[in-house]
């Protein structure tokens, strides 16, 4: 078998069929794989090395194919954020949220489709409650189209809750 010799350490490559990217070095497994050029520029190092910790080549076959699917995978996900999104160019630019249309009703007509569906044989302790929750949120936000509210908003929301000394329930 032939081996390297780094200073005072020989290494052995694991010429296996069945994983391509263990070596080792002092009994001791190591998962090494060169980093596609297509994904080069996200990395410091033009390979990868991790120390399996095992001198088990059953547990360090099993442990390189999870790490190789992993890097697969992920690199596939870095490949799919770096290409160009299809008709990009037209796309609107610069406008905020708002400006684009929406169709559904606004959070107050929300309110009160929401009452004359549910308020039937209800005490007006319910409609009191409805319309003081949806007030606070109309107070804070404004009265939009309910599909323009977000997650960012309701973390807003709930921030501007806190604050007057509410709690979030």
């Amino acid at each position: 078998m032939q081996y390297s010799v780094y200073g005072d350490v020989e290494v052995y490559p694991v010429v296996s069929n069945q994983c391509e990217y263990l070596w080792q070095k002092r009994g001791v497994y190591y998962f090494r794989r060169k980093v596609p050029s297509n994904v080069q520029q996200h990395y410091e190092r033009p390979q990868i090395v991790i120390c399996l910790k095992t001198k088990s080549k059953s547990a360090a076959i099993k442990a390189s194919r999870s790490i190789a699917s992993k890097l697969d995978d992920f690199w596939l996900q870095m490949r799919i954020a770096d290409t160009d999104v299809p008709a990009s160019h037209l796309l609107v630019k610069g406008k905020h949220k708002d400006a684009f249309k929406s169709s559904a009703l606004p959070l107050s007509d929300a309110l009160a489709t929401y009452c004359s569906l549910k308020g039937v044989d209800r005490t007006a302790l319910f409609f009191t409650a409805a319309k003081r929750n949806v007030g606070y949120v109309l107070e804070h936000l404004g009265d939009r189209p309910i599909d323009t509210y977000s997650s960012a908003d309701a973390a807003s929301f709930r921030d501007w809750l806190i604050d007057r000394g509410q709690t979030i329930s």
